[in-house]
């Protein structure tokens, strides 16, 4: 009988490592995500709760659990090293775990969007055998490491599922209400669905089981593609909600565009009045509203579950080892043929090919961008303009920069001669 290799987690237990904001979903999510695939012998050690139960004496307890449980393969989420939290591991813990263990380490990272996380990657990047982050893409060739960097998605435990045919709430979002986001959440309140509005780590926290519950039954779930409230990003809610059959409509952004079709799999939305007249129609829409759900969750179901995500990880960490992890098995799928994002079984392959299709891109999205600033009018044409592009189905980097204008054009619009003249331009333009 094969044994199954061991598995340990060095997570926190609490969301940026403190007890009054609640359970960290994200970070125990992963744990949990390849537990439930039965492919590992799974365990967990925090950081922060080790701290709060022994304070500076929990590094004691890391190497007691390093020693009796013996892992094969470590995984590290690392927001802080304890220069900056003394509830977290230290830089120096690292190293000597990667020198005292025979164990294959791996980094997680969620939020390379901020420069802080950055520094803490290009500190101890080059400690891993393997790095994977989420979030977005485009930071890759801003790492110190990048060679040593995979970009992937988020996975999600197989509570994430679809709920009964039956929804009875019209529009939900689940989240930090930050200061960008109180705008579109103050309309939607206004309006006469039936909404709810909650959750946020750092606020009212909602147990799993109520989190799964409220996107189960919503018709329409919300999603916002800033981190920080300017930086893109495609964030795990995104597919959360695709994983529990709602409808995702997301603020337009280029990063979930790179991983889903817009108009197909997901709704953007441009403003405030765009997102209240795609949420009526929508709503008002049954089968067209499920058709786009039933192609995400498909698409989902297809490159981006859990089982892929971690039978890529080890697949690549068995590439790096004589000594194989007995989880080949669980390879069900063909890496070499997708379609969406170009990950193969060579892994270095996925960033190159991200960076060389950005590259040969960009003059091409430049001469759009260009033309746009020179000649948008000063209406709301450019909502119009935005959606063209998206449905082109051009993976592009540029909407964010088109996007900050949208706030500059008028309400009302309408279309006129030379308006036409601006989209049939922009059109010759898509072709070339």
């Amino acid at each position: 009988m094969t044994l199954k290799p061991k598995a340990l987690f060095i997570v926190d237990k609490y969301c940026n490592a403190d007890q009054c904001n609640g359970l960290a979903e994200w970070e125990n999510n992963l744990s949990l995500s390849l537990d439930e695939l039965g492919i590992c012998n799974v365990k967990s050690f925090h950081p922060d709760f080790e701290f709060l139960r022994f304070g500076d004496n929990s590094s004691q307890n890391l190497w007691l659990t390093l020693q009796n449980f013996n892992p094969d393969v470590i995984f590290f989420v690392v927001y802080n090293l304890t220069d900056v939290s003394p509830n977290r591991i230290s830089a120096l813990d690292i190293q000597r775990i990667k020198a005292l263990n025979k164990s294959k380490m791996v980094a997680i990272f969620g939020d390379l969007n901020f420069t802080s996380q950055r520094k803490i990657a290009d500190k101890i990047g080059h400690l891993f055998d393997l790095n994977v982050f989420t979030a977005n893409s485009s930071v890759h060739k801003q790492l110190k490491y990048a060679k040593k960097f995979n970009y992937l998605w988020v996975p999600k435990s197989q509570k994430f599922q679809r709920g009964s045919e039956f929804q009875d709430i019209d529009i939900s979002f689940l989240g930090s209400q930050t200061t960008a986001r109180k705008p579109y959440l103050k309309v939607i309140q206004k309006q006469a669905w039936n909404s709810y509005i909650g959750g946020g780590e750092r606020f009212k926290h909602l147990t799993t089981e109520e989190y799964i519950a409220v996107h189960q039954n919503s018709k329409i779930s919300l999603s916002f593609s800033r981190a920080g409230g300017f930086v893109p990003v495609i964030n795990a809610r995104a597919f959360e909600v695709i994983s529990m059959g709602s409808l995702l409509m997301e603020e337009a952004g280029p990063e979930t565009a790179k991983l889903f079709n817009p108009y197909k799999d997901y709704i953007p939305f441009f403003s405030k009045q765009d997102m209240i007249k795609k949420i009526n129609y929508y709503l008002k829409n049954d089968e067209e509203r499920q058709q786009i759900i039933d192609n995400a969750y498909l698409k989902y179901e297809k490159f981006y579950s859990s089982q892929r995500f971690w039978d890529l990880i080890f697949l690549k960490l068995d590439d790096k080892s004589d000594n194989h992890l007995n989880t080949k098995k669980l390879a069900n799928f063909d890496y070499t043929n997708c379609s969406i994002i170009n990950i193969a079984n060579n892994w270095g392959n996925i960033q190159l090919n991200l960076k060389k299709d950005h590259l040969k891109r960009l003059t091409f999205f430049q001469k759009i961008k260009m033309y746009l600033l020179n000649h948008l009018p000063k209406n709301k044409i450019g909502i119009k303009l935005l959606e063209i592009l998206y449905k082109m189905k051009y993976p592009t980097e540029i909407y964010h920069d088109i996007v900050r204008l949208i706030n500059r054009i008028e309400k009302k619009y309408t279309y006129n001669g030379n308006n036409l003249l601006i989209i049939n331009n922009l059109r010759k333009i898509l072709k070339k």
